[in-house]
């Protein structure tokens, strides 16, 4: 299913979040970004990484995961739900972790300084889970750059 406003392959659940969302709120793209948790999928062909929306790509970005993606993510890939949890919090520390089949990296990224945050120095934060046959990015929804967040 390919979404109107993208042009991307969307997860059928996450396209019927959508709707829902463009029911009840209009059609901002950037309204969209924070509402409708996302999943990216990469593969790497000729020594590029190319989007791809196949379900056995190596690589998978997620916005704010919802519950089933939550569910996923810990039951399935067996990702520990506090580390998990970490990754979308900007309080959490940094940090490493080794399990028994992937390593667990928690990392932050300095956002810009802006007027609306009092010029305080803020993260953003992320998931890196690293199994031998694929790449899980975790992240909290990202305001376009240029617009202010919802």
């Amino acid at each position: 299913m390919s979404s109107g406003l993208t042009g991307q392959a969307r997860d059928p659940r996450i396209s019927a979040r959508s709707d829902r969302a463009l029911d009840d709120v209009g059609t901002s793209p950037l309204l969209l970004r924070w509402l409708d948790p996302m999943i990216k999928r990469f593969k790497i062909a000729d020594g590029k990484l190319i989007e791809d929306g196949a379900e056995d790509c190596p690589i998978a970005v997620y916005s704010t995961p919802d519950e089933n993606e939550r569910r996923y993510l810990t039951e399935t890939l067996k990702i520990d739900e506090h580390t998990l949890a970490s990754s979308l919090d900007p309080d959490e520390l940094a940090r490493l972790e080794t399990e028994e089949d992937h390593v667990a990296i928690i990392f932050k990224r300095p956002r810009n300084y802006s007027s609306a945050d009092n010029f305080l120095f803020k993260v953003y934060s992320y998931g890196l889970f690293l199994f031998p046959n694929r790449v899980v990015i975790v992240q909290a929804a990202q305001p376009v750059p240029g617009e202010p967040a919802p």
